[in-house]
């Protein structure tokens, strides 16, 4: 590498010395730069380039996204004089960090096994220089350890000693992260995953009121890992059950809303563990509490200003519909399709919400007409979310304005049964006439559709 420019020296000097592993605290950490023109200016674009990868699942994925000419979503890669640029730091550099970081990013680019090894061997390094309060970056950077030996079969053994070094030497609460980064790239043999089952039970601490989310991470990995080896499920069940006594000890009211989702939860655990005869009677105290439990409510409406604004739209936008005759209200109503909600702009919407809500990080129940409660997945969540923005939706677009024009219509005697039954037998299919098979009369001969909808609409004046 050619000698830095004075006025870059800082910038380089910052790099090199980086306390750090958690990348927002490394950004934190670098020297601004002066401006400058010329090959150096590349040289820093490419620092920065490097530095703004994530470790994800064990391989790097960048983190800046661009819209092209065409407005769609591209991300910015590393171009041919970039990794030159990196293959000549990484013999320069001397932290490990860095190294490890730039020979991942080639070995991604070029896939040349050196670079693995040497990455493998730099966050191997790494790992030991990890401060405490960084812990998370250790599951992290196992990660990329087990992907890139599973990838090129380079350094198993050197990876697998790591692994098991981790999940033995490092406190309970954290050994389900560990575990997770094992079972995502996995070149465990059977035999060393076994021992890891056969610990895992041990890693509970069921007399700490406040290792309930640590103890249930522990089990729900730990039931990954028996279905990978195909291990009996019943003794994790059984620990999850008696978990949930650590919430249940902290909610002791019939009234509350937690002891009754609680009991519950509890039960299914009880069944998926065998002891049918306690899940009976934990299903039994759920069904005690269904008459007990209280559930708060909450109520939102419009402010004052949004109303006047919501109301001034229907009346400007249904005094425009009412001064079509009728049959041409009616069918405003019947074809146009702009009043009702688009469903893929609905999905889309839903799914905007929740990730921009802080909703999406709780845990959500519901409940049926019998007050049973379900606890959603992800995926259940954005259902729910779909169809309660469709239910806004609807209300705004259609179901307002339908009501303000039929109410006002009815009044001014413009809409009333007579006109809507002779617009549905005379413009629509509801008027077709079919046979019915009941009895073989002159009525059921030439019945219609309209005949069954009629009694529907026979309360309008």
């Amino acid at each position: 590498m050619n000698e830095i420019p004075d006025e870059l020296k800082d910038f380089y000097d910052s790099i090199e010395n980086l306390n750090s592993l958690n990348i927002w605290n490394i950004h934190r950490e670098l020297k601004v730069t002066a401006k400058i023109k010329g090959d150096w200016e590349k040289k820093i674009i490419v620092e920065r380039k490097s530095l703004n990868y994530n470790l994800n699942k064990g391989e790097l994925v960048t983190n800046v996204q661009v819209t092209d000419s065409q407005g769609q979503i591209t991300t910015i890669g590393l171009e041919k004089e970039d990794i030159e640029y990196l293959k000549k730091r990484l013999e320069f550099t001397q932290n490990t960090w860095l190294k490890s970081r730039y020979s991942h990013l080639l070995w991604q680019e070029i896939k040349h096994h050196k670079y693995a090894e040497i990455a493998i061997d730099n966050y191997v390094a790494t790992i030991n220089r990890i401060k405490s309060e960084e812990a998370r970056e250790l599951s992290i950077i196992l990660s990329a350890i087990l992907h890139i030996s599973k990838k090129t079969k380079k350094k198993i053994d050197v990876a697998k000693e790591v692994a098991i070094t981790l999940i033995n030497d490092l406190p309970n609460w954290f050994k389900p992260n560990i575990l997770n980064s094992i079972l995502e790239n996995n070149i465990l043999s059977k035999k060393e995953l076994n021992d890891i089952a056969l610990k895992l039970p041990s890693w509970i601490e069921d007399k700490n009121p406040v290792s309930y989310f640590s103890n249930k991470q522990k089990l729900e990995t730990g039931i990954r890992l028996y279905n990978l080896l195909e291990l009996p499920l019943n003794e994790l069940y059984e620990l999850l059950a008696k978990n949930e006594d650590l919430i249940l000890e902290q909610h002791q009211e019939d009234t509350d809303f937690v002891k009754y989702t609680t009991i519950g939860t509890k039960a299914k655990y009880l069944r998926l563990a065998g002891k049918l005869e306690e899940a009976e009677e934990n299903l039994k105290e759920y069904n005690r509490l269904k008459q007990t439990v209280k559930l708060g409510k909450v109520s939102w409406q419009l402010g004052e200003k949004e109303t006047e604004m919501f109301n001034s739209y229907l009346n400007m936008k249904s005094k425009v519909i009412l001064d079509m005759p009728t049959e041409g209200i009616l069918a405003f109503f019947s074809i146009n399709e702009d009043i009702l909600v688009d469903p893929i702009e609905n999905q889309e919407n839903a799914k905007k919400n929740i990730k921009n809500s802080i909703y999406s990080l709780f845990s959500t129940s519901v409940f049926d007409i019998n007050s049973n409660f379900k606890n959603l997945k992800d995926s259940e969540k954005i259902d729910k979310e779909i169809i309660q923005s469709y239910t806004i939706s609807h209300g705004v677009k259609c179901f307002s304005l339908f009501l303000k024009v039929f109410v006002d219509g009815i009044l001014t005697g413009k809409l009333n049964y007579y006109k809507i039954y002779d617009f549905f037998e005379s413009q629509t299919w509801y008027g077709t006439k079919f046979k019915r098979g009941m009895t073989d009369n002159e009525i059921d001969q030439n019945s219609n559709w309209l005949t069954m909808l009629a009694p529907g609409i026979c309360s309008l004046p």
